[in-house]
Protein backbone atom coordinates (compact mmCIF):
# COMPACT_ATOMS: atom_id res chain seq x y z
CA UNK A 1 0.00 0.00 0.00
CA UNK A 2 1.38 3.28 -1.15
CA UNK A 3 1.78 5.97 1.44
CA UNK A 4 1.65 9.95 1.29
CA UNK A 5 4.28 12.51 0.23
CA UNK A 6 5.11 15.66 0.16
CA UNK A 7 3.86 17.46 -3.92
CA UNK A 8 5.72 20.48 -4.55
CA UNK A 9 4.57 22.66 -6.90
CA UNK A 10 6.50 26.40 -8.31
CA UNK A 11 4.07 28.73 -10.15
CA UNK A 12 6.27 31.23 -11.74
CA UNK A 13 4.87 34.51 -11.28
CA UNK A 14 7.56 36.88 -12.84
CA UNK A 15 11.15 35.99 -15.21
CA UNK A 16 11.76 34.16 -18.09
CA UNK A 17 9.74 30.95 -17.00
CA UNK A 18 6.28 33.32 -15.96
CA UNK A 19 3.36 31.21 -16.53
CA UNK A 20 4.92 27.68 -15.70
CA UNK A 21 4.56 25.09 -13.24
CA UNK A 22 7.54 23.08 -11.67
CA UNK A 23 5.87 20.14 -9.87
CA UNK A 24 8.16 18.01 -7.72
CA UNK A 25 6.99 14.55 -5.07
CA UNK A 26 9.13 13.94 -2.03
CA UNK A 27 11.82 12.45 -1.24
CA UNK A 28 13.92 14.38 -2.65
CA UNK A 29 16.47 17.05 -3.88
CA UNK A 30 15.98 19.53 -6.74
CA UNK A 31 18.05 22.77 -7.29
CA UNK A 32 17.03 26.22 -9.58
CA UNK A 33 19.69 28.08 -11.42
CA UNK A 34 21.62 28.79 -14.74
CA UNK A 35 23.37 24.98 -14.78
CA UNK A 36 22.46 22.90 -17.05
CA UNK A 37 22.34 20.37 -14.34
CA UNK A 38 19.58 22.44 -12.37
CA UNK A 39 15.94 20.91 -12.32
CA UNK A 40 14.41 24.26 -12.54
CA UNK A 41 17.08 26.19 -14.82
CA UNK A 42 16.73 30.20 -14.98
CA UNK A 43 19.29 31.19 -18.07
CA UNK A 44 18.00 34.26 -19.01
CA UNK A 45 19.12 35.95 -15.45
CA UNK A 46 22.61 36.28 -14.72
CA UNK A 47 21.73 37.91 -11.71
CA UNK A 48 20.87 34.03 -10.73
CA UNK A 49 24.11 31.95 -9.50
CA UNK A 50 24.90 28.74 -11.25
CA UNK A 51 23.51 26.25 -8.55
CA UNK A 52 21.44 29.24 -6.92
CA UNK A 53 19.27 26.91 -4.22
CA UNK A 54 18.65 23.97 -3.55
CA UNK A 55 14.97 22.21 -2.51
CA UNK A 56 14.42 18.93 -0.36
CA UNK A 57 11.31 17.47 -0.17
CA UNK A 58 10.29 14.99 2.57
CA UNK A 59 7.89 12.91 4.08
CA UNK A 60 6.37 16.00 6.06
CA UNK A 61 7.26 18.72 3.96
CA UNK A 62 9.69 21.23 2.13
CA UNK A 63 12.94 23.04 2.93
CA UNK A 64 15.02 25.15 0.71
CA UNK A 65 18.97 26.42 1.45
CA UNK A 66 21.03 28.99 -0.47
CA UNK A 67 24.16 27.78 -2.20
CA UNK A 68 26.17 30.56 -1.46
CA UNK A 69 24.67 32.49 -4.13
CA UNK A 70 25.96 36.11 -4.63
CA UNK A 71 22.27 37.57 -4.60
CA UNK A 72 20.64 35.41 -1.73
CA UNK A 73 17.85 33.62 -1.79
CA UNK A 74 13.86 35.06 -0.26
CA UNK A 75 11.09 33.27 1.16
CA UNK A 76 8.28 35.98 1.44
CA UNK A 77 10.45 38.90 1.72
CA UNK A 78 13.18 37.69 4.21
CA UNK A 79 16.64 36.65 2.95
CA UNK A 80 17.46 33.12 3.98
CA UNK A 81 21.28 33.27 3.27
CA UNK A 82 23.95 34.24 0.70
CA UNK A 83 27.24 35.13 0.80
CA UNK A 84 28.49 36.60 4.07
CA UNK A 85 29.14 40.20 3.89
CA UNK A 86 32.49 41.58 2.44
CA UNK A 87 33.89 38.46 2.05
CA UNK A 88 34.32 38.99 -1.69
CA UNK A 89 33.79 36.93 -4.83
CA UNK A 90 36.30 34.15 -4.13
CA UNK A 91 34.80 33.34 -0.78
CA UNK A 92 33.76 29.93 -0.47
CA UNK A 93 32.29 30.12 3.27
CA UNK A 94 28.47 29.76 2.82
CA UNK A 95 26.02 30.31 5.89
CA UNK A 96 24.42 27.24 6.43
CA UNK A 97 20.67 27.82 6.45
CA UNK A 98 17.51 25.23 5.99
CA UNK A 99 14.70 27.61 5.65
CA UNK A 100 11.16 25.64 5.78
CA UNK A 101 8.65 26.33 2.99
CA UNK A 102 5.33 26.68 3.44
CA UNK A 103 1.88 26.66 1.26
CA UNK A 104 1.49 30.15 0.16
CA UNK A 105 4.61 31.13 0.71
CA UNK A 106 6.75 33.29 -2.30
CA UNK A 107 10.14 32.22 -3.22
CA UNK A 108 12.91 34.65 -5.08
CA UNK A 109 15.81 33.93 -6.99
CA UNK A 110 16.88 36.98 -8.16
CA UNK A 111 14.44 38.44 -10.61
CA UNK A 112 12.12 35.03 -10.44
CA UNK A 113 9.49 34.84 -8.10
CA UNK A 114 7.44 31.33 -7.66
CA UNK A 115 4.43 30.59 -5.78
CA UNK A 116 5.21 27.69 -3.42
CA UNK A 117 2.16 25.30 -3.42
CA UNK A 118 2.49 22.40 -1.09
CA UNK A 119 0.06 19.60 -0.70
CA UNK A 120 -0.07 15.88 -0.20
CA UNK A 121 0.38 13.58 -3.11
CA UNK A 122 0.43 9.38 -3.37
CA UNK A 123 4.44 8.43 -2.65
CA UNK A 124 5.88 6.67 -5.81
CA UNK A 125 6.12 2.99 -6.04
CA UNK A 126 9.75 1.66 -5.69
CA UNK A 127 9.63 0.43 -9.08
CA UNK A 128 9.04 4.24 -10.79
CA UNK A 129 11.90 5.50 -8.58
CA UNK A 130 12.15 7.54 -5.46
CA UNK A 131 12.26 11.17 -7.32
CA UNK A 132 9.55 12.21 -9.57
CA UNK A 133 9.54 15.55 -11.41
CA UNK A 134 6.65 16.50 -13.65
CA UNK A 135 6.68 20.13 -15.59
CA UNK A 136 3.80 21.50 -17.30
CA UNK A 137 3.18 25.36 -19.27
CA UNK A 138 0.05 27.30 -18.07
CA UNK A 139 -1.44 28.25 -21.42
Amino acid sequence: MAGMATRLTLRALTGELRGQEFAFTSPGQFTLGRSSGCAVRLVGDASVSRRHCLIELGEYGAWVHDLGSLNGTLVTGQKIAGRPPGRGDDSTVQEPCRHPLHDGDELRVCNNIFAVVLSEAEAPSREAGSFNTTHAANR
